[in-house]
């Protein structure tokens, strides 16, 4: 089960001194997050993300300077290249709290975004 949580909530403007590569509009939280995370965790979460830093999957800066010599396939290519379209998913992937957490941003066909954010073992 998802929850919808009001992006409202993640606007604590001290935490957004940075350009973000996206907007965050619709924000879907799982259960297993919910219960084990705050709402100002998550805040640095979806700063984290949106402003190109994928967890394991890279850095949206040094991607785009190896970006021709990355293999297609590559999570972090293919983040950078469905940045550049407007299209897909941008998949970031973290480890806290001893969690493997999973942030997934889909850009729809209505021009809108959005986010998912879950626990690895509840994809």
């Amino acid at each position: 089960m998802t929850t919808f949580v009001d992006s409202n909530q993640f606007s604590d403007r001290s935490l957004f001194f940075f350009t973000p590569l996206f907007s965050i509009n619709k924000v879907h939280i799982t259960k297993g997050i919910g219960s084990d995370f705050e709402i100002p965790e998550l805040n640095e979460l979806l700063t984290r993300h949106a402003s190109g830093d994928w967890g394991t999957a890279g850095k949206y800066e040094e991607i785009v300077e190896a970006i021709d010599f990355l293999e297609d396939g590559n999570d972090g290519k293919e983040n950078v290249l469905s940045l550049m379209a407007g299209e897909g998913t941008i998949n970031g992937y973290y480890h806290l709290k001893e969690k493997d957490v999973w942030v997934i941003t889909e850009f729809l066909e209505d021009k809108q975004v959005q986010t998912t954010i879950l626990l690895k073992e509840e994809y």
